[in-house]
């Protein structure tokens, strides 16, 4: 049996449930009982999550109260969730949008962050699985519609506030709090005579970050006695070429601010004013103990990597060994991400005769600017190899025993020599979507009314821009070579006994770079020429919807069928590397596009069997748009190894989107609006 908290219904764009005047059930069992009904009374099959009042949903933020929902599924990155998966399919495979109208992203494609908004500013999300004709930025697993509060709904001021406190297990760092903490304030009011209505939120959240890995090198390769010789393997044992384990701390920020307008002078026409900003910052220092079971300075390892005691599983696969020769480093890594989304929407309802016409205005902003560094240090100034015990778990984390003691950071060198002394990247996106929508609800004569109530007709035309760049480089020792990192600049020991090691020195990354090191980005090397590109798309969405409402024999019938148009006008600019060219002309610029028209279809149809039962059927056409980077117009040749053979990467600013024939049948039985059993395929 599904029950679950939340259900807010759309009217689309920018429409959304809100609180009725006279409901006095603010309790949790008031948010499940309005979450069942609009799965309920739902022409699509859909489902739904909503707040029983403005900021009482209580997950960090709103990708953990979508997650709840039956098919979907979170994914998550460093602890929280963050892009959501409808159905199976990957979230780019969802469209996502903010009262109605479709969201820019941070990513480098299309799917949504959706930990970047707060779930206390957020009053409720609609999921539909199943499209309409109206639905416009739909999906081709599903559409997820978030909505924010209509002041006008409520029947009074509320304010609402909130306090919480978190605290990570994993506990403190020298540089990093394992404390976090979120609170919330809300106001919602409304003036001169309820024509005037207004909600203001602010949430703000502090986040520790605190994590402990290791990772293995991929994929395993099978020892063969030529280019992957290890001595004391047995031939046809599987091994990887090294492991890693690393303590990662600090902390992320996130602001987001919520305010919406709404002016009623009259009962014939409501004009709504939507803003959204939300700004977040997350800043970490990972602290790495790592070791190459293949390269020690020299490829294969000179003096010998060996291996004793080897222990090999049934399926070849090495699981334990001893190993002398290697070369470990201890390496620290600055990330730090800003992001921040923006979003303006202007929405205005009116009524002329029996004719409902909205006209709907919206501008998005997504940025992204990142900052990552990386150090390298090494036992003193000449190699100083080391033994070492390997094992591997399938029930914890692996474990890395060394000879030698890493926890002198005065005998700890950069050096550009071995594996260099540092790598950095300076990635920025930026993603902005412009649309405007025209539409009207036509109600049908009385001679066919009984089949049709009304139908719902528009056109929306949206423009979207998408640009990446990401500079990046070697972090070199300067002049004054091999240098240990002085002690101002050393935050303290990171105990890295989980994996089986002891202490190592965590630094301060970027201090340590600006006084020891030189950095100078640029995305101009031959490697990089095609990873800075930008995409356009224009979409003009022509639809029309006729809402059904009538009786098949005894059984009442209600859903939708209707037809949307969409004409694509996509293109892309880049560049690519002609290393056959004279100097200075290698770097030559890349472009192309194309435009398409797709007809989707449509069909919803509900149907009452009585005793609260519903069966559901839904027929469309659907598209999914590509990728973005798939669109891009860059090109990377280059030379694949082992094989020595020739090959290309990039994008394809002439692909097609994704088509599919959809077809979906849904069994409800509910009882009341306390709770419902429901089969879907």
């Amino acid at each position: 049996m599904q029950r679950h908290a939340g259900a807010s219904a759309a009217n689309r764009p920018g429409g959304h449930a809100g609180r009725g005047d006279g409901d006095r059930d603010r309790g949790i069992r008031r948010g499940i009982e309005s979450a069942i009904s609009v799965k309920k009374n739902a022409g699509n099959i859909v489902e739904a999550i909503s707040a029983e009042d403005i900021g009482k949903l209580p997950d960090n933020s709103i990708a953990e109260s979508i997650a709840r929902l039956p098919g979907v599924a979170a994914q998550r990155v460093a602890g929280r969730a963050q892009v959501i998966s409808v159905r199976g399919p990957s979230p780019d495979f969802a469209t996502t949008l903010l009262n109605g109208r479709e969201m820019v992203s941070t990513g480098d494609n299309r799917s949504v962050e959706f930990d970047q908004y707060p779930s206390e500013l957020v009053s409720g999300v609609t999921i539909y699985k199943t499209p309409d004709a109206a639905l416009i930025g739909q999906g081709l697993s599903g559409t997820l519609d978030m909505q924010t509060i209509r002041p006008l709904n409520f029947s009074s001021r509320q304010i609402a506030l909130n306090a919480r406190y978190t605290r990570n297990l994993l506990g403190s760092a020298a540089n990093a709090k394992a404390d976090g903490n979120r609170f919330s304030v809300s106001y919602i009011d409304q003036f001169a005579d309820r024509t005037i209505g207004l909600v203001i939120g602010y949430a703000h959240q502090e986040t520790p970050v605190q994590e402990n890995q290791v990772g293995l090198y991929e994929p395993w390769k099978q020892v063969d006695g030529n280019n992957t010789n290890r001595p004391g393997l047995a031939n046809g044992t599987y091994v990887s070429d090294g492991i890693e384990a690393l303590r990662r701390t600090g902390k992320t920020t996130r602001d987001g601010i919520m305010a919406t307008v709404e002016f009623k002078p009259f009962k014939d026409w409501t004009s709504t004013l939507d803003l959204f900003t939300s700004r977040t910052k997350q800043e970490d220092t990972a602290n790495q103990f790592e070791v190459n079971l293949q390269y020690n300075g020299n490829f294969p390892c000179n003096p010998a990597c060996t291996f004793s005691a080897p222990v090999v599983s049934s399926n070849s696969s090495l699981t334990s060994a001893d190993i002398t020769g290697v070369y470990p480093l201890v390496r620290g890594m600055y990330n730090k991400r800003d992001d921040k989304i923006d979003a303006f929407g202007w929405n205005n309802r009116f009524k002329v005769g029996g004719v409902a016409l909205v006209a709907d205005a919206s501008y998005s902003k997504a940025k992204r600017d990142e900052l990552s560094l990386e150090n390298n240090s090494q036992l003193v100034l000449s190699p100083q190899y080391d033994n070492l015990a390997l094992r591997f778990r399938t029930d914890d984390f692996s474990t890395i025993n060394p000879g030698l003691n890493y926890s002198d950071s005065s005998r700890l060198f950069l050096r550009d020599t071995i594996y260099g002394s540092g790598y950095g990247k300076v990635p920025s996106v930026k993603d902005e979507l412009a649309g405007f929508r025209l539409g009207a609800v036509v109600p049908m004569p009385d001679t066919v009314s009984s089949f049709m109530a009304d139908v719902n007709v528009g056109i929306n035309y949206a423009d979207r821009s998408k640009t990446k760049r990401q500079p990046e480089g070697n972090i070199n020792v300067g002049a004054q070579g091999p240098t240990a990192i002085a002690s101002d600049l050393q935050y303290g020991l990171v105990n890295l006994g989980f994996a089986g090691l002891g202490n190592i020195p965590s630094w301060n990354v970027p201090g340590a770079v600006a006084r020891y090191m030189v950095f100078a980005p640029s995305d101009t090397a031959n490697y990089l020429i095609a990873k800075a590109w930008e995409v356009n798309e224009k979409i003009t969405t022509a639809y029309a919807k006729a809402n059904i409402d009538t009786q098949l024999g005894s059984v009442p019938v209600r859903g939708d069928f209707g037809l949307q148009v969409q004409s694509v006008d996509q293109s892309s600019n880049s560049r690519y590397f002609d290393g056959s060219a004279p100097a200075g002309q290698r770097v030559k610029p890349l472009s192309g596009g194309k435009t398409y028209t797709d007809v989707l279809p449509s069909l919803n149809l509900s149907f009452d069997l009585g005793n609260d039962q519903t069966l559901r059927f839904a027929a469309a056409k659907q598209v999914a748009r590509p990728k973005v980077d798939q669109l891009r117009a860059g090109i990377d040749f280059g030379i694949d190894e082992p094989s020595g053979k020739p090959g290309a990467s990039g994008g394809n600013p002439e692909v097609d989107p994704w088509r599919a024939d959809a077809f979906d049948v849904s069994y409800e039985k509910y009882f009341g609006n306390k709770a419902y059993l429901a089969a879907a395929a």
